[in-house]
C-alpha cells in the first residue's frame, strides 16, 4: 500500500521545475549539487570536533620565575605528542599566587602556580581568603623553594627588619604571593603599614627601577633563585639582601609547616659576600577537584618524565627532587590524577 501511495504521488514530491519521469532517475547535475553540499557538511562536522583540549596554567608576571615554570611545564606536555593525550597547554601571565587561586575558584584558569603559604590559606580560608575556604582546591605537585628576599638600597641604612621603621618600603603588588608573605611577616611582628614611613604596591617590574632611582628604600620578593628583579637591583644600584633571623621569624616558620627556613647562598648572586638566611615558601602547582583525572595524570607524567630537561630550564629548578615534588608544601588534598601517578611510581610515601 505504501509503494502504491508513493507511485501515485511521486510527481507531487518533486520540486517545481524538476523534470518529470521516475522519481529514482535523478539528473547528474542535481546529484553533483547534493554531493557538493554533503562534502561541506562533512567538513563542518569534522571542524566542530576540537582537535585538542586546551588548558591554561596561571603563572605570574611575564618576567618572573613563575612564568618560566609554567612555560616549562607546558613545553614538556606539548612536546609529548607520542602519548596522544590530545592536550595543549598555555602559560597565562597573572598577578601571582593569590590571583591564581581566585581565578581557579571562578573557573578562569585550569591550573595555577602558587606559593605553599597561599595554597594553605586558600584551602583553609585564612588571610585574604578568610571564610569557608576553597575546599575543591587540589594539589598537583611541588616545584622549587622560594626564599623571601628583602632587598635594600645601598645607602638606606637598613640591616634588619627593625630598620624598616619609617622607611619607604614596597610591600608587594596586591594578588601576589610576595604581598601575602609580607603581610604574614608584619603580623608576626605585630606591626602594620603605619610602621613604614611610606608603603607602595609596585609590581616586580616596577620596584627595582623605583629602588635604583631612590624612590623607595627597600622591596620584597618571594621568588626562586636567582630572581631577575634582584639581579637587576644588585647589578644596577649595588642593592643588598638582608637576613631575617628574628625570634618572630623562627616562630612563624615553626608554627606554619608551609614555610621553610631557607638559605640564599652567596653564590646565588654576583657581589654577594655572605649567605643570607630567611624564611620562604615552596612553589606548587594546583588545580580543582573538577579537573579531569586523566589530564592531571598527563601533566604530572610530563613533568616527572622530563625532569632532567626541567632542571636545565632555570637555575631555580636545578635541585628538583621527585620525592619532595610529591610532598613538599602541599596543603590541599592531592588530586586523584596526581595520586594515581605517585602510587604507580612509588612516590606516595610522603613523611
Amino acid at each position: 500500500m505504501l509503494r502504491s501511495m508513493m507511485n501515485d504521488n511521486k510527481h507531487a514530491l518533486l520540486p517545481r521545475g524538476f523534470p518529470s519521469g521516475s522519481l529514482w532517475h535523478v539528473p547528474p547535475a542535481f546529484m553533483k549539487t547534493l554531493s557538493f553540499f554533503a562534502l561541506i557538511l562533512i567538513a563542518l562536522s569534522s571542524q566542530a570536533a576540537p582537535l585538542h583540549q586546551f588548558i591554561a596554567i596561571g603563572t605570574g608576571n611575564s618576567a618572573g620565575v613563575y612564568f618560566q615554570a609554567g612555560n616549562a611545564i607546558c613545553r614538556m606536555l606539548n612536546k609529548d605528542e607520542g602519548r596522544n593525550h590530545n592536550i595543549r597547554c598555555i602559560p597565562a601571565a597573572t598577578k601571582g599566587s593569590v590571583d591564581n587561586i581566585q581565578k581557579l575558584d571562578s573557573g578562569k584558569l585550569d591550573f595555577g602556580i602558587v606559593q605553599s603559604d597561599v595554597q594553605h590559606q586558600g584551602y583553609s580560608g585564612e588571610g585574604i581568603f578568610a571564610g569557608d575556604g576553597f575546599k575543591t582546591l587540589r594539589s598537583v605537585l611541588s616545584l622549587y623553594a622560594e626564599p623571601f628576599h628583602l632587598i635594600v638600597r645601598q645607602d638606606a641604612g637598613i640591616s634588619s627588619l627593625n630598620d624598616l621603621k619609617g622607611k619607604r618600603v614596597n610591600v608587594g603588588a596586591p594578588g601576589s604571593g610576595t604581598r601575602s608573605t609580607f603581610d604574614k611577616l608584619m603580623q608576626a611582628h605585630h606591626v602594620d603599614m603605619s610602621f613604614f614611613g611610606q608603603h607602595t604596591e609596585l609590581t616586580s617590574n616596577e620596584q627595582t627601577n623605583a629602588l635604583c632611582k631612590g624612590r623607595i628604600d627597600a622591596f620584597a620578593s618571594t621568588a626562586g633563585v636567582p630572581s631577575a628583579s634582584v639581579v637587576q637591583a644588585i647589578n644596577e644600584c649595588g642593592a643588598s639582601i638582608i637576613s631575617l633571623e628574628t625570634l618572630k621569624v623562627f616562630e612563624l616558620i615553626s608554627n606554619h609547616p608551609y614555610y621553610d627556613y631557607l638559605t640564599i647562598s652567596a653564590k646565588s648572586y654576583e657581589r654577594m659576600q655572605d649567605d643570607v638566611h630567611t624564611l620562604g615558601a615552596i612553589a606548587t602547582l594546583v588545580t580543582t577537584a573538577e579537573m579531569d583525572e586523566n589530564i592531571v595524570y598527563e601533566v604530572v607524567q610530563a613533568v616527572f618524565e622530563n625532569i632532567d630537561h626541567l632542571r636545565e630550564f632555570h637555575p631555580a629548578f636545578a635541585d628538583l627532587n621527585p620525592l619532595d615534588m610529591a610532598c613538599r608544601g602541599l596543603a590541599a588534598p592531592l588530586h586523584d590524577g596526581a595520586k594515581r601517578y605517585f602510587a604507580e611510581h612509588g612516590l606516595d610515601i610522603c613523611p
